[in-house]
Protein backbone atom coordinates (compact mmCIF):
# COMPACT_ATOMS: atom_id res chain seq x y z
CA UNK A 1 0.00 0.00 0.00
CA UNK A 2 2.79 1.99 0.91
CA UNK A 3 4.27 2.09 -2.65
CA UNK A 4 1.22 2.44 -4.49
CA UNK A 5 0.25 5.75 -2.29
CA UNK A 6 4.01 6.88 -3.23
CA UNK A 7 3.78 6.14 -6.77
CA UNK A 8 0.46 8.49 -7.23
CA UNK A 9 2.00 10.68 -4.89
CA UNK A 10 4.78 11.24 -7.71
CA UNK A 11 1.87 11.31 -10.58
CA UNK A 12 -0.62 13.43 -8.27
CA UNK A 13 0.06 16.95 -10.45
CA UNK A 14 -1.00 15.10 -13.75
CA UNK A 15 -4.15 13.88 -12.20
CA UNK A 16 -5.07 17.59 -11.04
CA UNK A 17 -4.34 19.13 -14.40
CA UNK A 18 -6.72 16.84 -15.74
CA UNK A 19 -9.46 17.24 -13.56
CA UNK A 20 -10.49 20.61 -15.23
CA UNK A 21 -10.22 19.66 -18.93
CA UNK A 22 -8.42 17.67 -21.54
CA UNK A 23 -5.09 18.54 -22.75
CA UNK A 24 -2.23 17.04 -25.20
CA UNK A 25 0.63 15.50 -23.81
CA UNK A 26 2.57 18.87 -24.76
CA UNK A 27 -0.05 20.92 -22.46
CA UNK A 28 0.68 18.74 -19.84
CA UNK A 29 4.11 19.82 -20.05
CA UNK A 30 3.67 23.12 -20.17
CA UNK A 31 1.73 23.37 -16.87
CA UNK A 32 4.08 20.76 -15.07
CA UNK A 33 7.02 22.91 -15.54
CA UNK A 34 5.56 25.55 -13.07
CA UNK A 35 3.46 22.92 -11.22
CA UNK A 36 6.24 20.16 -11.03
CA UNK A 37 9.60 20.89 -12.24
CA UNK A 38 11.07 18.03 -10.20
CA UNK A 39 9.04 15.60 -12.74
CA UNK A 40 10.47 17.02 -15.28
CA UNK A 41 13.80 16.91 -14.28
CA UNK A 42 15.21 14.27 -16.80
CA UNK A 43 13.04 15.44 -20.11
CA UNK A 44 9.93 17.07 -20.99
CA UNK A 45 9.44 13.47 -23.05
CA UNK A 46 9.33 11.75 -19.76
CA UNK A 47 5.75 12.38 -19.59
CA UNK A 48 4.79 10.06 -21.99
CA UNK A 49 5.60 6.91 -20.50
CA UNK A 50 3.85 8.38 -17.39
CA UNK A 51 0.78 8.95 -19.11
CA UNK A 52 0.36 5.50 -21.19
CA UNK A 53 1.13 4.10 -17.95
CA UNK A 54 -1.78 5.57 -15.88
CA UNK A 55 -3.91 4.96 -19.25
CA UNK A 56 -3.28 1.12 -18.88
CA UNK A 57 -4.20 1.71 -15.21
CA UNK A 58 -7.63 3.24 -15.79
CA UNK A 59 -6.84 6.64 -14.32
CA UNK A 60 -6.94 8.60 -17.40
CA UNK A 61 -8.14 7.95 -21.01
CA UNK A 62 -6.90 9.18 -24.63
CA UNK A 63 -8.78 10.37 -27.79
CA UNK A 64 -6.88 11.66 -31.21
CA UNK A 65 -7.97 14.91 -32.25
CA UNK A 66 -7.53 17.00 -35.07
CA UNK A 67 -6.29 19.92 -34.26
CA UNK A 68 -3.43 22.04 -36.34
CA UNK A 69 -1.92 18.65 -36.50
CA UNK A 70 -3.25 15.65 -35.10
CA UNK A 71 -2.87 15.31 -31.43
CA UNK A 72 -3.67 12.58 -28.77
CA UNK A 73 -5.88 14.26 -25.75
CA UNK A 74 -6.11 12.87 -21.95
CA UNK A 75 -8.47 13.21 -19.75
CA UNK A 76 -9.10 11.88 -16.18
CA UNK A 77 -11.45 8.89 -16.10
CA UNK A 78 -14.50 8.61 -13.24
CA UNK A 79 -11.81 6.08 -11.43
CA UNK A 80 -8.87 8.37 -11.44
CA UNK A 81 -11.61 11.07 -10.27
CA UNK A 82 -12.83 8.92 -7.03
CA UNK A 83 -8.57 7.67 -6.64
CA UNK A 84 -7.73 11.97 -6.22
CA UNK A 85 -11.00 12.52 -3.98
CA UNK A 86 -9.97 9.55 -1.92
CA UNK A 87 -6.66 9.42 -1.61
CA UNK A 88 -6.37 13.40 -1.57
CA UNK A 89 -3.14 13.27 -2.93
Amino acid sequence: MIRVRRNLESVAPILRALEAEELTGWQLTVRLRFAAPDMLREGEGRIYPILYRLEDMGLISARWVELATRRRVYRLTEMGRHLLRRETI
